[in-house]
């Protein structure tokens, strides 16, 4: 029997009676709450492990590096704290920091280390949160969503365009996340509350896309590396120090853009 129903405000009598229900309750027992401590520290570990393993073997470039390993692991520990504090109501923002950090190190290494860093976000943070499986769906979907198309960075609209196809992605699988897991039913998706939490996250994931497209300059420093969008600023004619050339050597200003060209 419900004590409130959908839709319906929660007075102070519903109030003191949920109140009493969950005094009612039972404590938990220590041995659950001990195993279930040590099957999150047992995931954990096992994450480490394998993330390690891979590393080790495959982007030993990146782990015989201590800057560059210093700079991973940060943005890592980063993440979860950012997105622990941003999870708390009426945020809700923990998409933030996920989705742009999987689009950082996409763009710093490449898409299976980004892989390997979304699926860890995904579960830490889902454990430290909600602790709900379709949490973490949501969260591995949006990220995929946003690593697969930055293989190339023309223009920083390109970045802004991969955090609004996640948006749409998060609409999409929380759509999909409330029909099968929660059973609702279209005429439920008109409701208030359920859409200012989808058009929330798909908020969250542009706005991910607009901070990791103004922080370009910011990671390519970080992360030692150069983004076709520098370069192709380099290799603008307006540049101050281009004309400056032209106009005092104009040969070998000539020169350097035909061997550029056939470079």
């Amino acid at each position: 029997q419900w004590i409130v129903k959908r839709g319906q405000t929660v007075d102070i009598i519903s109030l003191n009676q949920i109140w009493e229900q969950y005094e009612a309750l039972p404590a938990p027992p220590t041995t659950l709450q001990l195993a279930r401590a040590t099957g999150v520290l047992a995931l954990l570990l096992l994450l480490a492990i394998l993330n390690g393993a891979y590393l080790v073997r495959y982007r030993p470039r990146l782990v015989g590096h201590a800057g560059r390993l210093v700079s991973y692991l940060a943005s890592l520990v980063i993440a979860v704290l950012l997105a622990r504090l941003l999870s708390l109501d009426p945020w809700r923002a923990e998409m933030i920091p996920v989705l742009a950090t999987v689009m950082v190190i996409t763009i710093a290494w490449d898409h299976v280390v980004a892989i390997l860093t979304a699926v860890t976000l995904s579960l830490i943070i889902s454990l430290s949160t909600v602790g709900q499986l379709d949490h973490v769906i949501v969260l591995l979907s949006v990220s995929a969503s946003a690593i697969l198309p930055l293989s190339e960075i023309s223009s920083r609209s390109t970045v802004i365009k991969v955090g609004f196809r996640a948006g749409l992605v998060f609409v999409a699988v929380r759509l999909g996340m409330a029909v099968v897991s929660d059973g609702v039913v279209l005429s439920d998706l008109s409701e208030t509350t359920w859409l200012w939490h989808t058009l929330r996250g798909f908020l969250w994931c542009l706005v991910a896309g607009y901070l990791v497209a103004g922080s370009l300059p910011f990671i390519e420093s970080v992360f030692g590396l150069v983004t076709d969008i520098s370069l192709l600023e380099l290799g603008d004619a307006s540049h101050p120090l281009l004309q400056e050339m032209v106009q005092r050597a104009p040969g070998t200003y000539n020169h350097s853009i035909v061997v550029g060209t056939i470079g």
